[in-house]
């Protein structure tokens, strides 16, 4: 599949030719370089690809359905009080659009009118699912898994001790889900979780990772429906270990 085409292009800025009559393909399952020495117009012929130059008349760039172009400038406008993180994300705005949309939609999970009816709250998780599989996306391109685990594996130990800090913290009626399968966070971490949070209930799902409420949408459901009923008539007590809540196994 060719991914982008380029057709008899010449570009020309000022007076200065840069290329003439250029004809080049990039299929999807390459990974290009550009090598040569400054001003041979490396630079030129990206700004040609995204658009920034226009060909002259006769020439043509086409890119593919679905195809998209990210491009970071050799010398890129920054804001200097923004963090690298900060500014990698300005690259695409829709992530922060999909931070906005999901803090808003936790909101309104919390919401007695939507908690408290089956169909909104069906609802309003099947936009959490729609919302989360957008966001997360980026993660199923290749390497990109093992990218995000070396940098959360590399975390520095203040960041770790802030999350054991925050989680012991926590003093509301918590329903802990997690997966049997989890490979990004193991399943025995939900123990630890269970122990700092006073009055937890603990429910380990079989055949399901570190999505539950999109691996086994119907049971979480089921599980929050029957938790939120408890805490609102009041009769909110810690599940003893070998229990097994409706739609879950037997906590640990």
């Amino acid at each position: 599949m060719i991914a982008i085409s380029i057709s008899n292009v010449s570009l020309i800025l000022g007076a200065q030719p840069i290329f003439r009559d250029l004809s080049w393909e990039i299929h999807h399952d390459q990974r290009v370089g550009f090598v040569g020495p400054n001003g041979a117009g490396k630079s030129s012929l990206l700004k040609l690809i995204i658009g920034e130059h226009p060909p002259e008349p006769g020439g043509h760039v086409v890119r593919a359905k679905g195809i998209t172009v990210g491009y970071l400038a050799q010398e890129p406008e920054l804001d200097p009080s923004a963090t690298a993180l900060e500014a990698a994300l300005e690259g695409n705005p829709r992530v922060h659009e999909l931070e906005a949309e999901l803090t808003r939609l936790e909101a309104r999970l919390g919401e007695p009118a939507v908690y408290g009816d089956g169909r909104a709250l069906s609802r309003a998780l099947g936009q959490q699912q729609t919302l989360v599989e957008e966001y997360l996306a980026p993660l199923c391109r290749p390497g990109a898994l093992a990218s995000v685990r070396s940098l959360m594996s590399s975390r520095n130990e203040a960041a770790a001790e802030r999350i054991r800090q925050a989680i012991e913290e926590v003093r509301t009626p918590t329903l802990i889900v997690w997966g049997r399968d989890d490979a990004w966070t193991p399943v025995a971490q939900s123990e630890r979780f269970a122990r700092a949070i006073p009055g937890s209930q603990r429910v380990i799902l079989d055949d399901c990772g570190h999505m539950p409420q999109e691996e086994r949408p119907d049971i979480v459901l089921t599980l929050i429906r029957g938790f939120l009923e408890q805490v609102e008539k009041g009769g909110y007590t810690r599940r003893p270990p070998n229990e097994a809540p409706p739609g879950g196994r037997p906590t640990h």
